[in-house]
């Protein structure tokens, strides 16, 4: 950013972001919905699907 300080344009960028998120009329939720269940078909399909932590231990 030229010409302001970083530290102060950082906390206004995410205030901008989260009342734009607040207040636009749509919502990226069913994208979301849709890459959630992409992701979940390929664990599945790699075999990471098991959820249960025990599980992962090594």
């Amino acid at each position: 950013m030229v010409g302001r300080d970083v530290r102060v344009a950082e906390p206004w960028n995410r205030f901008v972001a989260v009342l734009a998120g607040l207040t636009q009329p749509w919502s990226s939720g069913p994208v979301e919905g849709q890459v959630n269940r992409i992701k979940t078909i390929k664990r599945q399909m790699y075999g990471r699907a098991n959820l249960d932590s025990s599980a992962n231990e090594s």
